[in-house]
């Protein structure tokens, strides 16, 4: 059978059209088709997003209802879902407390949906095979790295002990990975976030490098009037989350790229390139861990 014809027969749309691979045109605007092969994957995804959608103030990317009033269809072999295709950017600028109920509201559904579903944890770097390596960098290289390692040990050691502490009480929250500024679209002026197909993540690892991207530009009470409105859409949050957030941003992902690398084989222009985007993911770092530091420490004392 015809997807196009499916699609019109479960949708009543009159006109389709496939423009590329997931767009289709149609007399009610273009849609994002997206396929699944796992339906405790598709229903978790369908849940989040019905959950973290609230207008006026975020919209996400739902599933939109066929004529059957059902989420989607199946199709050959897997499930059909069909989403609004929002093309006009969202501005981050003085939107923080948008920003802090997205997050608040994905953080609430993932403390409480289910568990029972596959779900990817990020590696943490391997710092000690990255020190045994030092070696085959150009000389001029080693002291910053000897530099880097010493403190991404001392960094993985205090995120490890706040995780140890605050998982005797709580757990992490499953998220949808957010991966890049394009995935907020604006829609009369809402935020509307585009979610992904992935399996959720456990625990705040995308989510700390996402927030460290666009809060690299606020002050500390830019970066707290997102942690503000995040405790009034989910109110627990200073109590274990935040911690847990906290610890995820100590991780020194930026490593990575470097640990990665085998200096024998890309040329130094290519390893001070490197080195200079490693800095700067590093002062990003350490620029969000001191904004929610003081954050926490001005919410203790004012207990």
């Amino acid at each position: 059978m015809n997807l196009v014809k499916d699609l019109q027969k479960q949708y009543g749309w009159q006109h389709a059209k496939m423009i590329d691979d997931d767009i289709i045109e149609t007399d009610y605007g273009l849609k994002r088709m997206r396929h699944w092969d796992d339906q405790s994957l598709l229903n978790w995804h369908i849940n989040w997003r019905d959950h973290c959608s609230r207008a006026p103030i975020v919209l996400t990317d739902r599933m939109i209802r066929t004529k059957e009033k059902d989420a989607y269809f199946s199709w050959e072999s897997t499930w059909v879902t069909v989403h609004d295709e929002v093309t006009e950017p969202f501005s981050y600028i003085e939107n923080g407390q948008v920003l802090g109920t997205l997050i608040g509201l994905m953080i609430d559904y993932g403390l409480k949906a289910e568990t029972e579903i596959n779900r990817t944890k990020r590696e943490v770097p391997d710092l000690f095979t990255l020190e045994k390596k030092i070696w085959r960098f150009p000389e001029s290289f080693q002291p910053t790295l000897r530099n880097m390692v010493h403190e991404g040990k001392r960094r993985l050691k205090k995120a490890k002990a706040i995780e140890n502490k605050h998982l005797e009480e709580a757990q992490r929250p499953l998220l949808d990975p957010l991966y890049h500024a394009g995935q907020a679209r604006s829609v009369h002026g809402m935020l509307h976030w585009n979610g992904s197909t992935e399996y959720p993540e456990e625990g705040y690892a995308s989510l700390s490098q996402w927030l460290k991207k666009q809060t690299t530009e606020l002050d500390s009470e830019g970066l707290a009037s997102v942690l503000n409105q995040i405790t009034e859409v989910y109110r627990a949050f200073p109590d274990h989350q935040a911690h847990f957030l906290l610890a995820e941003c100590l991780i020194p992902y930026e490593s990575e790229a470097i640990s990665q690398t085998d200096p024998r084989v890309v040329s130094e222009e290519t390893l001070q390139s490197m080195f200079l985007q490693c800095k700067q993911d590093w002062d990003e770092s350490k620029h969000i861990v001191e904004g929610i530091a003081d954050w926490l420490d001005r919410r203790n004392q004012s207990k």
